[in-house]
């Protein structure tokens, strides 16, 4: 049982990765971009988005602060606020403020199951 929350697991493995959901450590980190992520599964996932942007053929938009590469150019758009000081999306519970409406529904599933 998490110590934390009272949430109940019957494997230890299990138990461990929820641990992390509440230190936010994040040992999983991605050796391109150097994000990182608590769990293996998910930077898996993450290195596939580097995959078919740069070995796709299709046209890459690249983003002139970080010359990271994207496939379209939405998804530039949006990850361009993250290099911005404007945070539009406010969790509705704590107030944190986020530039991406993404990481704020992330932050909300996680900090207030």
């Amino acid at each position: 049982m998490c110590e934390v929350c009272k949430r109940g697991f019957t494997r230890k493995g299990d138990l461990k990765r929820h641990y992390r959901t509440h230190s936010g450590e994040k040992p999983f980190v991605c050796c391109i971009c150097q994000k990182g992520f608590a769990q293996r599964v998910h930077l898996d996932n993450h290195y596939r988005t580097h995959h078919s942007v740069y070995n796709s053929g299709e046209n890459i938009f690249v983003c002139e602060v970080c010359k990271k590469g994207f496939a379209n150019r939405s998804n530039l758009a949006r990850h361009a606020q993250t290099h911005t000081e404007e945070k539009r999306y406010e969790c509705s519970i704590c107030g944190k403020a986020f530039t991406d409406a993404s990481n704020c529904n992330s932050h909300h599933k996680e900090k207030h199951k």
